[in-house]
């Protein structure tokens, strides 16, 4: 029991002592298959990209309704490079601190600028819903 309250004292030092040392936080998730782009970047884009990219309505050519035209890309070309999120448009435009930033109103949180990031370092891969 004892050694159980040590160990959860630890972990939360730990968690502490990283929030405030100024580093972000990597996502949670290291392997590969742990990033799911049905479960995990999907909603993401749902909730803040579909709106103006999709369909007839693809601002810029860029659909992220399906995965398959969010790798095409639209008219500024590939919008995600996989292993390159730095070099990603996707990656690029959400965290950019200029009018090119997307999207246009509100904007996603650091979790899930991690997550895309993160989904885009390990390869972009689609996978099974």
């Amino acid at each position: 029991m004892s050694t159980r309250i040590l160990l959860l004292g630890l972990i939360g030092i730990a968690t502490v002592w990283a929030q405030g040392s100024g580093q972000k936080a990597l996502p949670k998730k290291a392997k590969a298959d742990a990033v799911n782009y049905y479960r995990d970047i999907e909603p993401i884009l749902n909730a803040s990209c579909v709106g103006c990219h999709q369909a007839a309505m693809a601002a810029g050519g860029l659909r992220v309704d399906a995965p398959e035209s969010l790798l095409q890309g639209g008219a500024s070309g590939p919008a995600v490079i996989p292993g390159k999120a730095q070099k990603s448009l996707l990656y690029t435009r959400l965290t950019d601190t200029t009018a090119k930033r997307m999207p246009p109103v509100g904007m996603v949180t650091e979790e899930q600028l991690a997550m895309i990031r993160a989904w885009i370092n390990l390869g972009a891969k689609i996978g099974p819903a």
